[in-house]
């Protein structure tokens, strides 16, 4: 390839990084734009993962407290004959109902049921996990 050849070759593309895009678009904007599409991004995937860690904590305190007597799965009938199916709670109660219900300790439901309480943080994930095995 020929000096002068190679020369043009890189104006041409100098040329173009310098131009406005197809749409009459200044550089400045198109950076700008990209720089948003790509934080909008990112945020898109932290937020996504927060959200699964946040359902996979609930899951945990379910497991953890409640599945003794309730099926926490989207599938299959509750230990306890007398204990819903966390799947079918949100049919029963407002799901938002049960975060004052969790935090003050629930002393109904089912005959035998003992009595909860549980700390802010754990609630939200308990009522996501609710939300998320709820609304597949």
């Amino acid at each position: 390839m020929q000096p002068d050849s190679i020369l043009k070759k890189h104006k041409k593309v100098t040329d173009y990084r310098n131009s406005a895009a197809p749409l009459g678009v200044p550089k400045i904007l198109r950076f700008t734009g990209a720089t948003i599409l790509l934080i909008a991004l990112l945020f898109s995937v932290n937020h996504s993962s927060r959200a699964a860690t946040d359902i996979e904590r609930g899951r945990q305190i379910a497991e953890n407290q409640c599945a003794r007597c309730h099926s926490i799965a989207r599938e299959g009938d509750s230990p306890h004959k007398d204990a819903p199916a966390f799947r079918i709670l949100s049919a029963k109660y407002p799901l938002e109902h049960l975060q004052e219900a969790l935090a003050e300790g629930i002393s109904v439901g089912h005959r035998d049921m003992p009595e909860f309480e549980f700390n802010p943080d754990d609630i939200d994930h308990l009522i996501g996990f609710l939300n998320w095995l709820n609304n597949p």
